[in-house]
């Protein structure tokens, strides 16, 4: 039985529909083109992990996580980027992010850490 939702934010709707269909055997998925409206949803259905691109439209992944960590301070939040900044690795990393993926993503690794993630910090 599906138990753990997740959101997935990104502004690329392939980027979306790949991780959607890599995660939906294990976790229920709600996709979102910005930070915007994955925390408007958040009000009424918090999921147990986030999968947040930092550049957005609007607020930035950044900027959503600050905002994700005020109102859920113990949401996972997993931070995903095409660029392999070190300073925004460890600000992300200081701002309560789980982790730090970097574009193009792979499927394996995602799943595992979003598992990972999902079934030790939540057990």
């Amino acid at each position: 039985m599906i138990s753990k939702s997740v959101y997935v934010v990104d502004d690329a709707q392939a980027a979306r529909d790949i991780i959607s269909m890599a995660l939906k055997k294990t976790c229920h998925v709600k996709s979102f083109p910005s930070a915007e409206a994955a925390i408007d949803a958040m009000s009424s259905a918090p999921p147990d992990l986030v999968l947040l691109d930092i550049g957005l439209p609007g607020i930035s992944g950044i900027e959503a996580l600050v905002q994700i960590k005020r109102f859920y301070p113990d949401m996972i939040v997993i931070m995903m980027s095409a660029y392999d900044d070190e300073k925004i690795v460890v600000y992300a990393m200081s701002l309560g992010a789980y982790d730090y993926l970097v574009k193009p993503l792979q499927m394996v690794v995602l799943i595992e850490i979003v598992q990972k993630a999902l079934w030790t910090t939540t057990e």
